[in-house]
């Protein structure tokens, strides 16, 4: 095993790693859609989908099929309270900034709250509102696999208590050039 991590422009040359050398490095989704691109795969679709398409093409099985587009939904505007919230929820611009109309300019999207949207199909945004206050002092949820710079980050954090931003992110950045053991948060 290599211990650099190969340039997505190799997989076009036909020395593509095996699967599990693959597995071992970070990715970001441009790399993963070049790398698509060289492998004959969709590139469509999230990191994780990516990863898996890629994965199933380096060890020789079937790609999974890629997502269909058009497959997630708005919430209709004008947004109120009221308003149903659609299977398979975008998170775009427009409900964000609902969100922050209604809860303040320090508001962000956490973990508790994607979920219950994207659980919550029929449910309101006021049943989102309501949820997001009830979840204000819950313990953190583990963060999902695909935000792996957030994993990261909060890992990190937790082991270097008041350092700088500037910091984190250079750590993020050698970390990306490692190859995972699969222990870390970085990493598919």
């Amino acid at each position: 095993m290599s211990e650099r991590r190969p340039a997505p422009a190799s997989f076009a040359a036909g020395d593509a790693p095996s699967e599990t050398e693959f597995r071992r490095w970070y990715w970001t989704v441009s790399d993963l859609r070049q790398i698509a691109k060289a492998l004959g795969v969709a590139t469509s679709g999230p990191k994780l989908a990516l990863t898996e398409r890629i994965a199933a093409r380096l060890a020789g099985r079937p790609a999974p099929a890629a997502p269909r587009r058009g497959s997630r939904n708005r919430v209709p505007a004008p947004l109120s309270a009221r308003s149903v919230i659609p299977p398979e929820v975008i998170l775009d611009r427009a409900l964000q900034d609902w969100f922050r109309e209604q809860l303040g300019p320090a508001f962000r999207i956490d973990e508790h709250l994607r979920r219950f949207l994207r659980d919550g199909s029929g449910s309101t945004l006021g049943d989102a509102l309501e949820h997001w206050h009830a979840t204000r002092d819950a313990a953190r949820p583990a963060i999902a696999a695909q935000f792996q710079y957030n994993r990261f980050v909060r890992e990190w954090r937790a082991t270097h208590p008041g350092a700088a931003h500037d910091d984190v992110v250079r750590a993020w950045h050698a970390a990306c050039d490692q190859p995972s053991d699969g222990s870390r948060a970085i990493g598919p």
